[in-house]
């Protein structure tokens, strides 16, 4: 019984570390840059409503992203949205807009 909750314990760590790693470079993410990705789809009055940083692919974005806007804005049609939020992934993927 020590082997396996040492193998446990080993396989926890592991995954904190990787989440930690994760949060770490989605921290480097600038909300300039989720801000400017709504901006250039032509929305306006762009706010950012919260920020995620850990576990960002589990929660809509892609593997790649470090992490998630979630946004409020006017769309092109002049509708009020809240359900929009930006995946960005640092530092050589752009951002992607997705709704939830």
């Amino acid at each position: 019984m020590g082997k396996v909750l040492l193998y446990l314990v080993i396989v926890g760590a592991i995954v904190f570390l990787a989440a930690g790693c994760d949060a770490a470079l989605g921290a480097q993410v600038q909300p300039e840059q989720a801000i400017s990705a709504m901006a250039s789809a032509g929305y306006a009055n762009v706010s950012i409503v919260s920020r995620d940083n850990w576990l960002v692919d589990l929660k809509g974005c892609a593997s790649e992203d470090n992490a998630l806007f979630n946004m409020a804005a006017t769309n092109p049609r002049g509708e009020v949205v809240t359900n929009a939020y930006v995946c960005v992934g640092w530092p050589w993927k752009g951002a992607t807009i997705r709704y939830h």
